[in-house]
């Protein structure tokens, strides 16, 4: 296994959007929310990518870890807490005071995520909302 710190292809990440059942994005979508990330963190298996994570921002008041997915014949090796790992260095350095990290992740990301400091936001789930 190989982690990759902002060498992500997107193509890559589009690949890994189907198998982990997520809804591909067009490769002009993927290529710009690639490129606009302030981190990207991906675990290869022979230069596949199994698990992937990014955090997007302001790089000053608002952190979004996001994309969170995990090949599925992957999911018991851990790698979505490689990945966690690596956010979490990152945020540790560049993080500004004061600041707020948000998470979105799907179940059952979202209890990884627990384990690292995060909360959900209301336990009726009304504050976070998508359009």
């Amino acid at each position: 296994m190989e982690t990759r710190i902002n060498r992500i292809l997107p193509r890559d990440f589009v690949s890994l959007q189907i198998r982990s059942g997520n809804e591909p994005k067009k490769a002009a979508a993927a290529t710009k929310a690639i490129m606009n990330s302030q981190l990207t963190v991906g675990i290869f298996d022979k230069n596949q990518l199994m698990a992937f994570g990014r955090v997007v921002g302001d790089g000053a008041l608002i952190y979004l870890i996001c994309d969170l997915m995990v090949d599925p014949r992957y999911a018991r090796k851990n790698l979505i807490h490689q990945v966690l790992h690596e956010i979490n260095d990152y945020l540790l350095v560049h993080r500004t005071k004061g600041s707020k990290v948000y998470v979105i992740a799907d179940t059952p990301l979202d209890k990884i995520c627990r384990k690292y400091g995060f909360k959900y936001l209301d336990s009726d789930f009304r504050v976070a909302m998508v359009k």
